[in-house]
């Protein structure tokens, strides 16, 4: 902890030096360079026209020599060697001796390949790294990589080109060479881009970057990224990725640009082009930065500082019109204003988590909770204004059906409705506009008086609260979430206001820890309640003293999904199975280490992969989570669909975005479906479809007590820690032989739950 925070402050200080010397000190040095040196190209990228140039000219190393004793260049410490494709050039190292010659201050340089070459590549590049490193210098080597095999060709414009940048990387950091990859993402690879990030923690590789394909003047593109047309669930997919990209490697870059991509806010990471950059082409012509600068000037006929001092108004018209709508990677010093934006927020966040732990704490210390009933409650019949909380902005499909649900239901319930407002994760709004309106294709609820967003932290002292009648939670169970507190603290603010609150369909973690309190308060605190299964009501007997046993019914989701069901024509001659399957998580392997859990995954990866090679039917590869958090789905399907021996069974397999009501029709199309997730087991039950369990949730735990109280078969459920190639097998073999029989068993099961939901709203009003 303590380490952390020292490293927080090391790295904040570093911040404030670097923009205070950049951004505000009058004489700002040029320290950094990008040296374009080759303006033709062998490949023929979808986001680059390079490829097109016919070459004027093409400095030589004499040339260089010249410019680079420029006394504007004389702090330059680093520079970043690119083109077209800079491997294409034989003179290479004679350039890099004039870089050394010249630029007295050097401490590193890179250089962007994209791989095509190979074995001459390697060549070039092992003679460049030997020669810098001889000399103290920082070499590093960028080999662009955009997706899977077809998608990279495809976005490269180059067949083979995979293939012979995958075999480069691989040979250069076999050979000790410092390695990393980057990325762009186009309308053509975006769905591919996870691929990426795969391949650098698969190779080992420390670094990786990955970049939008936006408008560059150097590349000769414009108009390039709004021509893209996104949809908007490829908007939406790039959005959710490099937002999951700056919660994995922490690069404040990735956040910017995600800020920039959902809420068309201005860019606020830095940018060393603004102050302390500049571009030399190879033709010997100036700029300041590649992506809006023009060409300010040739450094063979002029003197880079002359053209540099003359053209200082363009950097600043530059800065004042373009950077703050930029989404290129080029990073560096933050301005101050951003910066202390940042530093506001970082400290808003950790003061956040001070207190919600310090909250958690406090609730420990008091005395056990008491129910007090109450019969002057909230009437749902009068309400006008309703809040939903729960973990809404990371919500699965499993998620988004509980919410339909509830929606329907406070519809139906509360005839002088006029708005409802949900709680949000911080940064997740969109998320959540994106599910209400997938809700609403469906056709199944009403999603009109859908208000806005309210965000889940003190979400009691907000003027929505103020005017709401009814607080609701719902979606998913109560867990361990430190965010609980600010429910309880908005259950306990509610009741004493005299506002209804209402418990809908949660279930209990088992697991609850120091979080037994504070749910034990959401509990007392509640005018209304009903369970999932009868399980959870009888543990919140056990955390609430004179608590009678409430409501039980089954999860919401299930009516959600069996409505959805109802509006659909029955479908025959169904083949296909469809998988529903995740990686497991700490989540329920509690006190197992990482390493252990990601063996565990990888080996399970290799059973599945076996199990699904022999079952000699279409396999429709699904996911019921395909957002970052919360494991997304997609990524697992990959692991064992490379594992996966007859390609040819797959009939279907999503990189792309899917939604509720897409993912509903391809699982309703299936004959079979494979579910580890807890709602891929409602769906297929709602749906009527037979279905092989993986239960990684553990014994007791909410799979179990699901199957256990829909009374279907036991046999037919696999637990995740005895999962093996060949109990799959067995069992599914069971389900294809009595398919029949297990298809009316889901149908009774179907219409028993369902029908006891009903009978359970009923006693609400």
């Amino acid at each position: 902890m303590y380490k952390k925070i020292i490293g927080l402050a090391v790295s904040s200080l570093s911040k404030l030096y670097n923009t205070i010397k950049y951004e505000v000190l009058p004489y700002r040095k040029i320290t950094v360079i990008q040296m374009p040196i080759i303006d033709v190209c062998n490949s023929h990228c979808f986001m680059c026209n390079i490829w097109k140039n016919k070459e004027i000219y093409r400095a030589t190393p004499a040339d260089y020599e010249k410019i680079l004793a420029d006394p504007l260049l004389k702090d330059v410490a680093a520079v970043g060697l690119n083109g077209g494709e800079p491997t294409m050039r034989k003179d290479l190292l004679e350039i890099a001796r004039v870089l050394l010659a010249k630029l007295k201050k050097l401490k590193s340089v890179n250089i962007i390949t994209n791989g095509i070459q190979g074995e001459d590549s390697f060549e070039v590049l092992s003679a460049l790294d030997k020669y810098f490193k001889k000399n103290g210098i920082k070499f590093d080597i960028s080999v662009s990589l955009d997706g899977d095999d077809v998608t990279h060709d495809l976005n490269r414009g180059t067949a083979g080109n995979y293939a012979s940048a995958t075999s480069l990387i691989k040979k250069l950091k076999k050979n000790g060479l410092n390695v990393w990859i980057g990325g762009t993402i186009t309308k053509r690879n975006l769905f591919s881009a996870d691929d990426i990030a795969i391949f650098a923690k698969e190779n080992k590789l420390d670094y990786f970057e990955i970049r939008m394909g936006v408008d560059i003047k150097r590349l000769n593109n414009e108009g390039f990224f709004n021509n893209e047309g996104f949809t908007e669930d490829e908007k939406f997919h790039v959005v959710q990725f490099f937002q999951g990209m700056y919660y994995q490697t922490k690069n404040y870059f990735y956040y910017s640009l995600f800020r920039q991509l959902a809420y068309g806010e201005k860019r606020t990471a830095g940018c060393h082009w603004r102050n302390g950059g500049v571009t030399l082409d190879s033709q010997g012509q100036l700029s300041f930065c590649s992506v809006q600068s023009p060409m300010i000037g040739n450094c063979l006929k002029e003197d880079a500082s002359e053209i540099f001092k003359k053209n200082i108004s363009v950097r600043e018209s530059i800065k004042q019109k373009s950077c703050d709508e930029c989404m290129h990677d080029l990073t560096g010093p933050m301005s101050i204003k951003n910066l202390l934006e940042f530093f506001r927020k970082g400290f808003g966040r950790l003061i956040k988590i001070f207190r919600l732990h310090f909250g958690i704490k406090c609730l420990n210390l008091l005395p056990a909770t008491v129910y007090k009933s109450k019969t002057d409650y909230a009437k749902l019949q009068d309400a006008k204004t309703m809040i939903i909380t729960g973990w809404w902005g990371t919500e699965t499909q499993g998620d988004k059906a509980i919410l339909g649900e509830l929606i329907d239901f406070i519809n139906k319930k509360s005839p002088k409705l006029e708005k409802f407002y949900l709680t949000v994760y911080e940064d997740m709004e969109y998320v959540v506009e994106k599910t209400i309106k997938e809700l609403g294709e469906t056709g199944v609820v009403d999603v009109s008086r859908y208000a806005g967003t309210i965000p889940i932290a003190n979400f009691h002292q907000s003027d929505e609260f103020k005017e709401a009648n009814f607080i609701f939670i719902g979606g998913g169970p109560l867990e361990r979430i430190a965010e609980l507190v600010y429910i309880e603290k908005a259950f306990r603010h509610a009741r004493k206001r005299g506002k209804g609150t209402f418990i809908f369909g949660c279930g209990i973690d088992p697991i609850l820890l120091e979080y037994k309190k504070i749910i034990a308060s959401i509990i007392a605190n509640s005018d209304k309640m009903f369970f999932r299964d009868k399980q959870s009501a009888v543990y919140a007997t056990s955390l609430v003293k004179n608590l009678p046993l409430p409501y039980y019914a089954c999860d919401p989701a299930f009516n959600f999904v069996k409505k959805w069901r109802d509006k659909r024509a029955s479908l025959k001659d169904r083949n296909g199975l469809a998988t529903l399957i995740r990686a497991n998580t700490g989540e329920y392997l509690v006190g197992d280490s990482e390493n252990k859990i990601n063996s565990q995954n990888e080996n399970h990866v290799r059973d599945l992969a076996t199990f699904l090679s022999g079952i000699d039917r279409p396999i429709n590869f699904l996911s019921m989570n395909n957002i970052w958090i919360g494991s997304d789905d997609r990524l697992f399907n990959r692991r064992i669909i490379k594992n996966i021996d007859n390609k040819k069974l797959i009939e279907k397999h999503e990189h792309r975005y899917m939604g509720l009501n897409e993912l509903l029709e391809n699982i309703y199309e299936s004959k079979f479906v494979l579910a580890t997730r807890y709602h891929a087991h409602i769906f297929s039950l709602a749906l009527g479809l037979p279905f092989l369990s993986i239960d990684y949730t553990g014994k007791g735990n909410k799979i179990e007590n699901l199957l256990v109280g829909a009374a279907y078969p036991s046999s037919l459920s696999v637990s995740w820690n005895e999962l093996s190639t060949q109990k799959l097998k067995g069992s599914f073999n069971e389900l294809v032989t009595n398919y029949n029989n297990i298809e009316k068993s889901c149908n009774d099961i179907s219409l028993r739950l369902t029908s006891n939901l009903e009978k359970i709203y009923e006693k609400f009003e």
